[in-house]
């Protein structure tokens, strides 16, 4: 994040989700880390930032929890491709990418998007073959899919 940005209200929705999540309160930390999204939005120009990806690794999870596969499909797209930023051309066989693929796939398939999840599902598939071999499980699983 930039070094002249207030952070201390995206970090205090940040705390008080990680609060409520102790608390079992589904609903009220998912509240506090869409805020905590929007307020980083509303204030940084770097979408793809890595303070910006931890947000949205934790809004993911508590989305898939609440059952909102279409807000969570948009989350993880945009994980994907803080991913693809932050590891750059150089590291395009990264276990993280490959696996955050997995769910986007899971993802566009739930949501009904075949096509896109072919594609995700064949990128990474590309990936898991060299970061986790071509006999893994997850592989074999893609191949089926596939």
């Amino acid at each position: 994040t930039p070094s002249d940005m207030p952070l201390d209200d995206i970090h205090h929705c940040l705390e008080q989700a990680t609060f409520l999540f102790q608390k079992d309160d589904d609903a009220a930390e998912l509240s506090f880390l869409q805020q905590a999204l929007h307020l980083y939005d509303s204030k940084s120009s770097l979408p793809l930032s890595p303070f910006s990806y931890r947000i949205c690794c934790k809004l993911l999870s508590s989305l898939l929890v609440s059952g909102k596969i279409q807000e969570a499909l948009d989350i993880c797209i945009r994980i994907v491709c803080c991913l693809c930023v932050a590891l750059g051309k150089d590291m395009v066989y990264h276990p993280l990418l490959g696996l955050q693929l997995f769910t986007l796939a899971d993802l566009y398939e739930g949501c009904g998007r075949n096509e896109e999840a072919t594609s995700a599902y064949v990128w990474c598939r590309k990936i898991l073959r060299v970061t986790h071999g071509k006999e893994s499980e997850m592989v074999q699983r893609l191949n089926m899919i596939l």
